[in-house]
């Protein structure tokens, strides 16, 4: 799935405007634009997350009007935490660096559950094999967490990683929270000191991490 072409035509009336002709499922298929730069961010966004969901998301933009990225919120997430060790919020800061490819620029309101579970589902470590567990709970609580704090903040009216199950691993490496436990909240994941970090060294070295709950601080 993927734009064929971008091209700007001439209505009748002299009015410029931008089509962006794209394919989903072998058939093609076009919108248009009245500003270009609106139709080469759709074609951008295409390019990231296929025609069909930057269709969806498109229409969830305008509604409400173009707000917030994903990455836009994680890193204001990160610069307004307080009540964590700077190793922990260093680590937070990669996550959202390197951790949601797939999600950093999408809308903050057009993130579903689905598009959480196939980030999981996309997950690898180092080897290209899904991380361990614990690593999984990690990172999913982190955007738990974040994206408990903007519905707390009224940016989203509820939390798209509430309802998504952990995968499951060998039960020494599970680390399944309730939502009372913190995933799900905003309570951030303690990352314990002397844990192999991964890029500090400039290596693909794995990351095992172990989740602590702490109180946040406002």
């Amino acid at each position: 799935m993927g734009v064929v072409s971008v091209r700007i035509r001439t209505r009748n009336d002299g009015s410029a405007y931008t089509q962006v002709r794209y394919r989903i499922a072998g058939r093609e298929s076009s919108v248009s634009f009245d500003d270009h730069a609106e139709a080469l961010e759709f074609d951008d966004l295409v390019g990231k997350v296929g025609a069909l969901k930057a269709l969806e998301i498109t229409k969830i933009v305008v509604a409400h009007d173009r707000g917030l990225t994903v990455g836009q919120w994680l890193k204001h997430h990160n610069d307004h935490l307080t009540g964590v060790t700077a190793e922990t919020l260093k680590n937070y800061r990669r996550y959202a660096a390197k951790d949601f490819p797939g999600l950093v620029d999408m809308p903050l309101t057009a993130l579903t559950p689905d598009d959480v579970r196939a980030w999981m589902q996309g997950l690898k470590n180092c080897n290209g094999a899904m991380p361990a567990g614990k690593t999984v709970a990690n990172k999913h609580g982190y955007l738990a967490g974040a994206m408990n704090a903007a519905v707390e903040r009224g940016h989203i009216k509820s939390n798209p990683c509430e309802h998504v199950r952990l995968p499951r691993t060998n039960a020494e490496e599970n680390v399944f929270l309730e939502p009372a436990e913190g995933i799900g909240s905003h309570e951030p994941a303690e990352v314990p000191q002397g844990v192999d970090q991964g890029d500090d060294g400039g290596g693909d070295a794995c990351i095992e991490v172990t989740l602590r709950n702490r109180p946040e601080e406002r």
